[in-house]
């Protein structure tokens, strides 16, 4: 909120130099790309002389940033046998295969519900074997989102949000200025976000999405709310 709170920003460079610092120190990687984005989009203003930013010029530094963290992304979230989280996506895939195309259904799997009861998913894929997902240490089995999504809801829930999301980017990039790199910042915190935890649950995730919508609200037109205006609109 400090990055995005500076009107001027080139008088307060101290200011977003202590922010690095203990983003840098303190945060874990999300919390750099939040930065790295922001300034790439201040970057952008600056040089292309633009207030509006499309949406499209981010599809060669995300297909950049893939590619060079691949292995990473491989390791913690696809392949690996003793990282949780990569355990979660391994399982959702194949709960997703075995219940196509619509998923295992809600409290099932990855979600506080199926937590609680200890869906009997947990038992047919052995997770009681693993530190965290037991029924006594169940803390990494709600460890992420989209695992939760693509076990729950299968390939055509998870489709279905997929549009949601671009259908997101295409309101934001309806916007320009301030206003538009506000709620592309936050989107794309959002959704990075979704990979490694239940973010649209918490408390976070809801503060997150309002103050999108609060952005998205912010047109020159109000609408009248008069008595008069209400009243005489006819009903169909």
């Amino acid at each position: 909120m400090l990055f995005l709170g500076l009107k001027n920003v080139r008088y307060h460079i101290p200011f977003l130099a202590m922010g690095g610092i203990l983003i840098f120190f303190a945060a874990r990687n999300k919390g750099l790309i939040f930065i790295g984005i922001y300034f790439f989009m201040l970057l952008f203003q600056h040089y292309a002389k633009k207030k509006s930013f499309k949406i499209s010029y981010l599809i060669l530094p995300v297909i950049t940033l893939i590619a060079s963290f691949w292995e990473i992304i491989d390791t913690r979230l696809l392949s690996s046998t003793t990282s949780a989280r990569s355990l979660l996506y391994q399982a959702a895939f194949k709960i997703a295969d075995m219940y196509a195309p619509f998923g295992a259904g809600f409290a099932s799997f990855g979600s506080g519900s199926s937590v609680k009861n200890y869906s009997h998913l947990y038992d047919k894929f052995r997770f009681y074997e693993y530190y965290g997902f037991t029924r006594e240490n169940p803390q990494y089995l709600n460890d992420s989102f989209i695992a939760m999504f693509i076990a729950q809801f299968g390939y055509i829930g998870t489709a279905c949000f997929a549009l949601i999301l671009l259908i997101f980017l295409l309101m934001i990039n309806r916007r320009s200025g301030r206003i538009q790199a506000f709620t592309l910042v936050l989107f794309l915190y959002a959704v990075t976000s979704l990979f490694t935890e239940l973010y649209l649950t918490t408390s976070l995730g809801i503060i997150t999405f309002f103050l999108i919508g609060i952005a998205f609200g912010d047109e020159k037109e109000k609408p009248r709310l008069r008595k008069d205006d209400l009243w005489k609109k006819p009903l169909h």
